[in-house]
């Protein structure tokens, strides 16, 4: 694998629609978290856990980046472990790219990305079977 630094613009031109989407979570999650505590009932936004019963591998993320925003990082890593490490890393690299105006690039052959697809599947599985047995 061949990693190097290589330059960019600082601030990432993310498309409208990404932000649009997240902003757009946010508010459907804190919306959610204060309709919960007003009427003492837990809202679950999820559709997937509304059809299956089982939560998704995302399962907690909202209550997770709420819990974040509100100075609680140890409940957010009890909701979803995964997403909070993701959104660390996310964040780290935004603060380094928005500080150098750098960001790694890695170049991998076939074998060594196939071997990171499998890693990364085998983390979200992982992730989830601890969120299944954290809500179950």
């Amino acid at each position: 694998m061949k990693v190097s630094l290589e330059k960019v613009p600082r601030r990432p031109n993310w498309p409208l629609w990404a932000v649009t989407i997240v902003i757009l979570w946010l508010g459907l999650a804190g919306a959610a978290a204060v309709l919960s505590g007003r009427y003492h009932h837990d809202a679950h936004p999820c559709l997937f856990r509304t059809a299956t019963g089982l939560p998704c591998p995302t399962c907690g993320a909202s209550r997770a980046a709420l819990s974040v925003l509100s100075g609680c990082p140890g409940r957010a890593l009890v909701y979803n472990p995964l997403v909070c490490a993701g959104g660390a890393v996310f964040l780290a690299w935004l603060l380094a790219r928005l500080a150098s105006g750098r960001q790694l690039k890695a170049e991998a052959s076939r074998n060594e990305k196939r071997l990171a697809v499998t890693l990364l599947a085998a983390v979200i599985l992982a992730n989830w079977v601890y969120v299944v047995i954290r809500v179950g």
